[in-house]
């Protein structure tokens, strides 16, 4: 009987805790919202490696997606980067959706290929 109390218990301060809600949004999200989700965490991390870049060579000049892994091991085999001396783009593909971010100084990335 106090095992049963101790459920009911949990599932009342979950649910007061938006833990349904949480749940609920997680089953309606479609797989396009997940994986433009994914990407754009790709890109921003490959922008991440853009600013290392720079700071080690002084330009954006040369980087190359294998740089950037060279520099980054983590980094998703999404991502691809094209690059000249004072711009970049970091493009990641996730199950056909396309995340981008451009720099120096976007604020983050977006939906969108390069």
């Amino acid at each position: 009987m106090s095992k049963l109390l101790v459920l009911a218990g949990c599932t009342v301060l979950l649910t007061g805790c938006g833990a349904a809600s949480d749940v609920s949004n997680l089953v309606t999200s479609t797989p396009s919202t997940a994986a433009l989700a994914v990407a754009e965490l790709n890109a921003q991390d490959g922008n991440t490696a853009m600013s290392a870049y720079f700071a080690a060579n002084g330009s954006y000049a040369g980087a190359t997606t294998t740089s950037l892994r060279t520099m980054q091991p983590g980094l998703s085999p999404t991502v691809s980067v094209t690059a000249t001396a004072d711009r970049y783009c970091v493009e990641s593909v996730v199950d056909g959706v396309t995340a981008s971010v451009r720099g120096p100084g976007s604020a983050a990335p977006g939906p969108g290929p390069c």
